[in-house]
């Protein structure tokens, strides 16, 4: 009887982690469109800002917004226009492509 639940266990396992490879929410390496900080807002100000980020199909972003301010208009400003220009992975339900919202923060320290 352990040896049944055991393969069983082996059989479903693969299926769980393909069903896992056809969904996941949208994701990009923001590493690579990191926000700069403006020439006028250099040095002053820290602060972590979220942004609401509406990412489609294609990885292409729709819309992006502030949901949390840093507190700094400037730096707000630059991490929207930065994620503006990001191309992300699109989520994906059961292999299908799909628009979805995603929240991002960005955090910046007074060294940036």
């Amino acid at each position: 009887m352990k040896l049944i639940a055991l393969m069983c266990a082996l059989a479903v396992a693969p299926l769980a982690r393909a069903e896992d490879s056809f969904n996941h929410q949208a994701y990009a390496d923001t590493d690579r469109c990191a926000p700069v900080r403006p020439e006028g807002a250099a040095g002053s100000g820290k602060g972590t800002v979220k942004m609401a980020i509406l990412v489609g199909r294609d990885g292409a972003v729709r819309a992006a917004k502030v949901v949390r301010s840093s507190g700094h208009p400037q730096l707000d400003a630059a991490t929207r226009e930065a994620y503006l220009k990001c191309t992300f992975h699109a989520a994906m339900t059961y292999g299908q492509a799909r628009e979805s919202w995603i929240i991002l923060p960005y955090k910046w320290r007074a060294a940036d």
